[in-house]
């Protein structure tokens, strides 16, 4: 996952490892809390089924909105089977100067 994403910018990708393999009918949603305390659900895609690594590229309109620290946790549904939640990461988004 990258460190620092900048404030509304497309084209970004976070990357997130579950360390599971995710091979199979795959539902995976990165759950974030946002700077302000905020939640929302962003749509993952797997990206690496034999590491479990997951993958979401930002928009930029609606998704780094806000400076500061984010929160995120996978929530994957794997063959109709509900994953426990994975473990809490982290990222910062700042905003350019110029």
């Amino acid at each position: 996952m990258a460190n620092v994403l900048w404030m509304g910018k497309a084209g970004q990708t976070i990357l997130v490892d579950t360390n599971i393999p995710l091979s199979g009918t795959v539902v995976a949603v990165l759950q974030v809390k946002m700077p302000d305390g905020t939640f929302a659900a962003w749509p993952a895609t797997v990206s690496n089924p034999t590491s479990g690594q997951l993958s979401y590229t930002t928009n930029g309109t609606s998704d780094v909105t806000e400076v500061g620290e984010y929160v995120i946790q996978a929530n994957v549904t794997l063959n109709s089977v509900q994953l426990p939640p994975g473990k809490k990461g982290y990222f910062r988004v700042q905003q350019a100067i110029y």
